[in-house]
């Protein structure tokens, strides 16, 4: 009995540790952030550089991004293993060679001539097939020929079955087919129409608005959430006309209750120019986009808005 007890005190401690592991990792997946920097320079008359990292999970995961010029790069690696891009394979260099046993040596110098056959074979091949449908030019001209006399066959008929209507049967013809092309139109207008007032007036329900209105929530709570704790700006212009600097210079200054002077913008009004020098960083953290999209998932007035869009 006692030994029962203690197969069983293991097991649930086992059991235990798994479910604690389990979710003290679902834990870190969610509440963990996901840091996001990025940087970018642009000088007048210099190509612009753009630098951008991503990490998660303590820096398990990175990713990078460069790009200079027209010039990219980016690599994506967890711990120290790089996922994307996959290094290419190098070819084998003079000292691997004279490492490999003599065996392996003699192996691939037999391999070679045998892919160089095969690959003489498959030529020949070809060359055999191309030759058999240019031997007989004469057989391919006479079923192009027995194909041009069906088709000038098939046009002769139908012509006389066009000459043999009258002239006020083909105007008849031609009436009743516009007759029911404008028909067919019309009933497509009629059907659209009703369409569309039926789905106007599903908008504007109240079931309608009360999605509208959620969605618009949810979207703006994701951008307050994802946006740059920290950023910087620094934009020094200017044109060839110098009203026209001051007249931006102006706007921005208009809006200065709003960004409260955080971007530094520098007018130029002697020098055409457009020197720029940006900075943000942030953090998303997965629970609040999975919280977002439960709720709007189970929201039935949400569905019914999709199915209405998808059906209309």
């Amino acid at each position: 009995m006692a030994v029962l007890l203690t197969i069983l005190k293991i097991t649930g401690v086992v059991l235990l540790t798994i479910l604690s592991l389990i979710i003290i990792i679902l834990l870190l997946i969610l509440l963990m952030p996901i840091h996001y920097e990025a940087s970018g320079v642009y000088k007048d008359g210099d190509v612009p550089r753009v630098n951008a990292r991503i990490n998660w999970l303590f820096w398990i995961i990175r990713v990078r991004f460069e790009m200079t010029g027209r010039e990219m790069k980016y690599s994506v690696k967890v711990l120290w293993l790089q996922i994307l891009p996959k290094k290419e394979e190098k070819p084998d260099s003079v000292e691997e060679i004279s490492k490999k046993a003599p065996d392996e040596v003699i192996k691939e110098a037999e391999e070679e001539p045998v892919k160089q056959d095969q690959t003489v074979m498959q030529t020949l091949k070809e060359n055999e097939v191309t030759a058999k449908g240019t031997e007989n030019p004469s057989v391919i001209s006479e079923e192009t020929d027995t194909i041009r006399d069906g088709d000038a066959a098939k046009d002769d008929v139908s012509g006389k079955k066009e000459t043999a209507l009258s002239p006020f049967e083909k105007i008849k013809q031609a009436v009743n087919k516009f007759k029911y092309k404008f028909e067919r139109i019309c009933d497509k207008i009629r059907t659209g129409k009703l369409k569309a007032e039926d789905f106007a007036q599903k908008l504007t329900d109240e079931r309608t608005q009360n999605a509208l209105s959620l969605l618009l929530f949810s979207l703006k709570r994701l951008l307050f959430h994802i946006r740059p704790r920290k950023y910087r700006l620094y934009l020094r212009y200017g044109f060839e006309d110098p009203s026209l600097t001051g007249e931006i210079f102006g706007f921005y200054n208009s809006l200065y209750p709003i960004h409260m002077g955080k971007p530094d913008i520098e007018p130029d009004f002697e020098n055409k120019c457009i020197d720029l020098d940006a900075y943000l960083k942030g953090w998303i953290q997965l629970v609040f986009l999975l919280t977002a999209f439960i709720r709007l998932y189970f929201d039935k007035d949400v569905k019914r808005l999709y199915l209405i869009i998808k059906n209309r």
